[in-house]
C-alpha cells in the first residue's frame, strides 16, 4: 500500500521469503507428480515429444495383446496337431498289427472217393471271402480217356493274323511272339502272283519303287509264252488293245472295249465282235471252261498294246505261235507273274540281292542277311496293306505247331511245371497231361487266332486212367490256380485236404459234405479272420477321432486347424503383419489328409492291401509334421515380433520420461534447502520487525 511504508530490511526479507514460497509450491508440485513437466507452459517442445512419444507406445502396447492371443491361437493349435500325431501312430500301430496277424481261419477235409467216383466230373467250388460271388471249381476227380492225346488244332495247324500274345496252358503263361500280322510260308499272291493288286509299288529294302501298272477291278490276266511276259493293263471302263501281226491288218491295231466285271464270255465276244468288225475271218478268243483262250490260226503273233498304243512286245518277243493262250479267271483282278517281277527287280541291279521264281514263286534274299520288307498300297491285296518282312528268304513269322510246342514246353519247363507237354510233330498242337489234370487253355484273341473258340478252352486229360484225385494233387491244384492266389491257401494235413482261409470273410464251399469232399451240393464254410476284422473297427474310431481333435483345437474362435485364418499385425499403422494359415487353406481332417474314408474288414484281406494303407498313414503323418512346423515357424515369429515391441515401448517411454518426469531425489534435496531458506527469511523478516519495534518503545 502507498500510505505503508517498509523498511529496506524488512522489504529485503519479504521479497526473499516470496520466493523462497514460489519455489517451494513448484518443487512440491513436481514432488506429487513425479514430473517436471506437466503443460506444455513448463516446456513445450518436451511436453509435446514426449506426448507423442507416449501415444505410439500406448498403441503399441494394445498390439501387445493381439500378439498374445495369436500365440494362444498357434498354442492351441499345435495341441491339435500333437495329439492328431499320436492319433496317427496309434493307427499305424494298429495297421501293423493287422499285417502281422496270421489267425486265418483252417478246416481240414478228408477225401471221400467213394462219393466223388469217376463216373462224372465232380468239383469242389469255391465263392465268398477274398474270392468273391463268382464260383471258382477245382476237379476232384479225372475221367476215363481213350488213351489217345486229345488234338487241339489251329488254322492249318500254323499261327495266322499273328502279332504277339501270351498263351496259357494249365496255369501257366507262354510268350509267343511275332513282327508281323501276316503269316505265308512264301512270298506269295494267289497262284504265285499277287491277286486283286489294284496299282500301288513294291518297295525292295528301301530301293526305289518298282511299279507295276494296273488299275482296281480290272479284268486282266498272265499271257505266258515261252517264259516271256504281256500284261494287259485296262483302267476303268478304259480299251483293251490287241495288235495282230502277219497279213491281216499288220501293224494296225483294233480296238477292244470291255467294261468292269466282265467275265471270259464277255471278253471273247468283244474281242471277236472287233476283230470280226475290222476285217477279221474266224475266231480270234474262246471261253474254255472260263479260260480266254486267245490263238492265231496264221501262226502269227499276237501284240498287246494299252490304251495309248504303247506296244509291249513282237510276237517274237512273246514266243506266242499256234495255239499259245492267254488266261483270264473272270473275276475282277490283275495278275501279276513272279517272273514278271523279277525282270523289273533286276533291272534295279541292288547289289547283294537274289530274285529267284522257282516254282511260279518269287523268292528274296539278301547276301547281307537283312531283312526284306514289300509293302503294297492296294485295299485287298494278298499281303495287306501292312508291311510283309521276310528275313532273308524265310517268312515273316511261322508258327508251325511244332514250333508252339517247342515253346509251350520250354516255358513249363522254366516255370517248373512238370507233367504237362505240348506236342506239334503230326502237324497238330497236342497237349498232355501226365497227372491227370485237366488242361486248360486261355488267351482271348489268342486262342482265336490260334483256331479256339473265343474264352477258355477245357480238356480233360486223355491217355491217362480215370481216378480220384489225391490230396497232394488237389494241393496242388488249389495252390496254382490263379483264381485262388492269395486268397486261399491248400496243404496237406496228415493225409487230409486243408483250406485256409485267407480273409477276414467267411468263404462258402460247395462240394463237401460231414467233413469230408464228395463233390455233391452241400455247402460249408470257413469263418474268415475276426483279429483283423476287430482292428478295422478301431482303425475307424481312430479316423473318427482324428476329426474330433481336429475340430476342437479352436482358441478364440479361430481354429487353424480348420483352415480358418489368423491375422496379427505388428505395427501402429498396420503396414507390418502376418497371415497365418494352414496349407492351402485346406482343414486338417482324415479326407483332406488322403486317409481311407471307411476301411472294411475286407481291406485288411491281404498283406499288400495293408501296406497300401500304412503308407497312406506315413504319407499323412508327414503331412501333419510338416504342419506342425510351419506353425512353429510362425509361432517363432510372432513371439520374436512379441518381444521386439515389448522393446520398442520401454524405449519409447523412457524417452519421453527423461523428456518430463522429475528427478525425485533432486526434488527433494531442493525442498529441504528451500524449506531451511524459508525459515532463515522468516527469522530474518522477525529480527527487521524488531528493531522497528524498538524505534516504536522510544518514541512512547
Amino acid at each position: 500500500m502507498v500510505d505503508i511504508n517498509l523498511s529496506k530490511a524488512v522489504r529485503s526479507n519479504l521479497s526473499s521469503l516470496q520466493n523462497t514460497a514460489s519455489l517451494m509450491a513448484k518443487t512440491s508440485d513436481r514432488l506429487s507428480t513425479g514430473n517436471k513437466v506437466n503443460t506444455a507452459l513448463d516446456n513445450p517442445t518436451n511436453f509435446f515429444t514426449a506426448s507423442s512419444l507416449n501415444s505410439r507406445a500406448g498403441d503399441l502396447n494394445q498390439l501387445m495383446d493381439s500378439m498374445a492371443n495369436g500365440i494362444k491361437t498357434i498354442e492351441a493349435a499345435n495341441n491339435g496337431l500333437t495329439a492328431i500325431t499320436k492319433n496317427l501312430e496309434s493307427m499305424q500301430s494298429t495297421l501293423r498289427q493287422a499285417r502281422q496277424d496270421k489267425s486265418f481261419q483252417t478246416q481240414s477235409y478228408t477225401i471221400d472217393s467213394t462219393a466223388i467216383g469217376t463216373t462224372a466230373l465232380k468239383n469242389l467250388s469255391f465263392s465268398g471271402g477274398a474270392v468273391g460271388a463268382t464260383p471258382v471249381n477245382i476237379a476232384l476227380n479225372s475221367l476215363a480217356g481213350s488213351g489217345a492225346a486229345t488234338a487241339l488244332t489251329g488254322t492249318g495247324a500254323n499261327l495266322t493274323n499273328f502279332a504277339g500274345g501270351n498263351l496259357q496252358v494249365n496255369g501257366q503263361t507262354v510268350a509267343l511272339t511275332g513282327n508281323s500280322t501276316l503269316q505265308a510260308t512264301t512270298l506269295d499272291g494267289a497262284g504265285a502272283s499277287f491277286t486283286n493288286f489294284a496299282g500301288g509299288t513294291l518297295s525292295i529294302n528301301g530301293s526305289a519303287n518298282i511299279t507295276i501298272p494296273a488299275s482296281q477291278n480290272a479284268v486282266a490276266s498272265t499271257l505266258d509264252g515261252s517264259g516271256a511276259v504281256a500284261t494287259i493293263d485296262n483302267t476303268n471302263d478304259g480299251d483293251i488293245t490287241i495288235d495282230l501281226g502277219g497279213t491281216f491288218n499288220s501293224g494296225n491295231p483294233f480296238t477292244v472295249t470291255v467294261a468292269n466285271g466282265d467275265d471270259a464270255d464277255a471278253v471273247a465276244l468283244a474281242i471277236n465282235t472287233a476283230f470280226t468288225n475290222a476285217g477279221g475271218t474266224g475266231t480270234l478268243a474262246t471261253n474254255n471252261g472260263g479260260t480266254l483262250e486267245l490263238s492265231s490260226a496264221s501262226g502269227n503273233g499276237i501284240t498287246v498294246a494299252d490304251a495309248a498304243g504303247n506296244v509291249s512286245g513282237t510276237a517274237a518277243a512273246l514266243g506266242f505261235g499256234a495255239g499259245n493262250t492267254a488266261s483270264v479267271d473272270g473275276s475282277p483282278a490283275v495278275v501279276v507273274s513272279a517272273a514278271s517281277i523279277k525282270t523289273q527287280i533286276d533291272a534295279l541291279s541292288i547289289t547283294g540281292l537274289t530274285v529267284g521264281t522257282t516254282g511260279g514263286q518269287l523268292q528274296l534274299s539278301l547276301a547281307s542277311g537283312a531283312d526284306i520288307t514289300l509293302t503294297g498300297t492296294a485295299a485287298a491285296s494278298a499281303f495287306g496293306t501292312t508291311p510283309l518282312t521276310s528275313t532273308n528268304g524265310s517268312p515273316a513269322y511261322t508258327a508251325t505247331a511244332a514250333t508252339i510246342a517247342a515253346e509251350i514246353n520250354a516255358s513249363n519247363a522254366g516255370a517248373g511245371l512238370t507233367g504237362v507237354t505240348a506236342d506239334g510233330t503230326s502237324g497238330q498242337l497236342v497237349f498232355n497231361s501226365a497227372g491227370g489234370s485237366a488242361i486248360s487253355v486261355t488267351g482271348g484273341a489268342l486262342a482265336t487266332s490260334l483256331g479256339f473258340a473265343a474264352g477258355n478252352l477245357s480238356v480233360a486229360s486223355t491217355g491217362t486212367a480215370a481216378a480220384v484225385k489225391t490230396v497232394d494233387q488237389l494241393v496242388s491244384d488249389i495252390n496254382a490256380s490263379n483264381d485262388l492266389k492269395g486268397k486261399i491257401r491248400a496243404s496237406n494235413d496228415n493225409g487230409k485236404l486243408r483250406i485256409e482261409n485267407l480273409s477276414t470273410q467267411k468263404l462258402e464251399l460247395a462240394g463237401i459234405g460231414d467233413g469230408k469232399l464228395n463233390g455233391s451240393n452241400s455247402t460249408g464254410d470257413i469263418a474268415g479272420n475276426s483279429v483283423r476284422s476287430d482292428l478295422s473297427k478301431q482303425f475307424n474310431d481312430l479316423r473318427d477321432t482324428l476329426d474330433k481333435l481336429a475340430d476342437d483345437a479352436s482358441f478364440n474362435g479361430i481354429n487353424l486347424l480348420r483352415g480358418d485364418n489368423l491375422k496379427i499385425t505388428f505395427n501402429e499403422t498396420g503396414t507390418s503383419a502376418i497371415d497365418i494359415q494352414s496349407k492351402g487353406a485346406r482343414a486338417i481332417n482324415s479326407s483332406n489328409l488322403e486317409i481311407a474314408t471307411s476301411l472294411t474288414a475286407k481291406d485288411l484281406d491281404t498283406d499288400e492291401g495293408i501296406d497300401a494303407f500304412i503308407e497312406q498313414i506315413k504319407g499323412a503323418l508327414n503331412s501333419v509334421r510338416s504342419q506342425a512346423s510351419a506353425f512353429g515357424s510362425n509361432l517363432s515369429i510372432v513371439q520374436n515380433r512379441q518381444d521386439f515391441t515389448k522393446s520398442m515401448i520401454n524405449t519409447l517411454e523412457t524417452g519421453a520420461g527423461n523428456l518430463t518426469l522429475a528427478d525425485m531425489n533432486q526434488e527433494a534435496a531442493n525442498m529441504m534447502a528451500l524449506q531451511t531458506r524459508q525459515s532463515l527469511a522468516s527469522s530474518t523478516l522477525s529480527m527487521a520487525n524488531q528493531a522497528d519495534q524498538s524505534v516504536l518503545q522510544l518514541l512512547r
